[in-house]
Formats: structure tokens, C-alpha cells, sequence
């Protein structure tokens, strides 16, 4: 039976541990020839978006270049193209679907309840096709997504929103939330940037904020230039990378 995924990136999706993560999950999943999607969604608000998809559709051939990668760009920034039938469909048959950085709040916002959501859902589900998340993008399809940039560059007060809830849609027996860039380190001496830059104080308020009922559901935080792999079929789990990952509730921080 073959095996399908789901790969969070804390970061370094395209540095080292992006090479070794791939690689890892084409072997693991038997593929050959496989039809790469990436999805410029994430950063569809940006207008070298188009470049962005190049440098990981550069990386993603490199990476796989065993596997003879057949690799495509789909341009789908806004929430109507996220309807069109027409370029939706490249969806259909990949094996691997990736989304990168960008915002969060602002992909879920483009996806939620979309027919590309739909798609990649029963591409996943039916298809066992594997979905690959880096940095924003594993924030947006958590249970619970952190606005990074409303909170950390606007100013907004501290807050949640609604993720697009992949565990929800794949019916898993668990329900995740995702918190990458745990240990950045950005800010130095000057600024805590840990956890999605938020700093560990700012983080334990957010996390009283979240319903009393759903603190029980996990919150992995993953580090920098690491990732996660979760097997769908069998719930086993991989990490890759120089970092580890663990579930927030269960640590000091919260």
C-alpha cells in the first residue's frame, strides 16, 4: 500500500535539510517520475512571486534529481483563481504538492472553502499524493494559525484565527496546530524571537488564549532548518534536519 505524508519545515526548505527531507520521502513513498506541484498561494499578494516558485522549483529538481522530477509552477495568488477548474486541475495526479512562505492569515483567507483546498484535500486522501508545508504554509493548515505579521509588524493585540485544519479535512485521528521557526534567534540579545517570533512570554499569553477545551490538542513547535514527517496511513513520525520538535503543552514553556 503505498504511503503519503504530510512534511512541515520549522525552515530550511531550501537549504539542507530541504534536500534531505525530499529525498527521504520520494524513496519512502516509492516514487517515480512524480508530477511536483508548487502553489505560489502563499505569497500570491507579492508580485515577485513567480521567482519565489523558480527558487524552489530550481531546489526541488536538484533535490530530486534522481527521481527525475517533472516539476510545474501553479500560479494561484488570489481566491478566484483558487475557483478556476481550469488551473485547479494541475493538482489532480501529482504526487507531491508543496506550499511555501508567505503569510499565513493570508492563505488561509485565499483557500479557505475553495475548490484548490477541495482538490488537494481528495489529491491527498484519494490519491496519495504527499503535501509538503514549509514555514507560513504549516501555520495556515493547522487547527489553530498564528497571524505572525499582524501581531509581530502591525501591531495587532495577541490573537488566533482559524487555520484551514488539514487534520480535520484528512479525518486524522489527532488534531495539530504547527508553530515553525521555534528557536529563532533573529532578534539576538535585543529581541526574543523565539516561537514564530513571538518571544516566550508573549507565546504563554497566546497560549491562555486558546479554548480550554482544545489545549489538549497538539501544538508542535519545530525548530529551525527542521522538519517533520507524518505518515498518514501508519501516523509514524520522522524528523530531519538540525533541530527537533516538540509538543508545546507538555513542555515549560506553556
Amino acid at each position: 500500500m503505498k504511503s503519503s505524508y504530510i512534511v512541515v519545515f520549522g525552515s530550511g526548505e531550501l537549504a539542507k535539510v530541504g534536500t534531505q527531507t525530499h529525498t527521504a520521502i520520494a524513496k519512502q513513498t516509492g516514487m517515480k517520475d512524480p508530477r511536483v506541484v508548487i502553489l505560489t498561494t502563499p505569497v500570491g499578494f507579492q508580485p515577485n512571486k513567480i521567482n519565489l516558485a523558480n527558487e524552489i522549483k530550481d531546489h526541488m529538481e536538484k533535490a530530486l534529481y534522481n527521481f527525475h522530477p517533472r516539476v510545474s509552477i501553479v500560479d494561484i495568488p488570489t481566491r478566484k483563481e483558487a475557483n478556476d477548474e481550469r488551473l485547479v486541475s494541475a493538482v489532480l495526479g501529482a504526487d507531491y504538492i508543496y506550499f511555501g512562505g508567505g503569510s499565513p492569515t493570508y492563505l488561509v483567507k485565499t483557500l479557505s472553502e475553495t475548490l484548490l483546498l477541495r482538490r488537494v484535500v481528495e489529491a491527498v486522501h484519494n490519491e496519495r499524493a504527499s503535501l509538503s508545508l514549509a514555514s507560513a504554509s504549516a501555520i495556515a493548515f493547522s487547527r489553530w494559525c498564528l497571524p505572525v505579521y499582524e501581531i509581530f509588524k502591525v501591531g495587532e493585540e495577541l490573537h488566533w484565527v482559524d487555520g484551514l485544519n488539514i487534520s480535520s479535512l484528512l479525518s486524522l485521528p489527532t488534531t495539530y496546530s504547527f508553530l515553525p521557526h521555534r528557536n529563532n534567534n533573529e532578534g539576538g540579545t535585543k529581541l526574543d524571537t523565539s516561537y514564530c517570533y513571538m518571544g516566550v512570554e508573549r507565546f504563554k499569553k497566546l497560549y491562555g488564549l486558546l479554548p480550554d477545551a482544545e489545549k489538549e490538542e497538539v501544538l508542535y513547535g519545530i525548530d529551525e532548518h527542521t522538519s517533520l514527517a507524518i505518515n498518514i496511513q501508519t501516523n509514524e513520525w520522522q524528523s530531519f534536519g538540525k533541530g527537533s520538535y516538540s509538543d508545546l503543552h507538555l513542555t515549560n514553556t506553556v
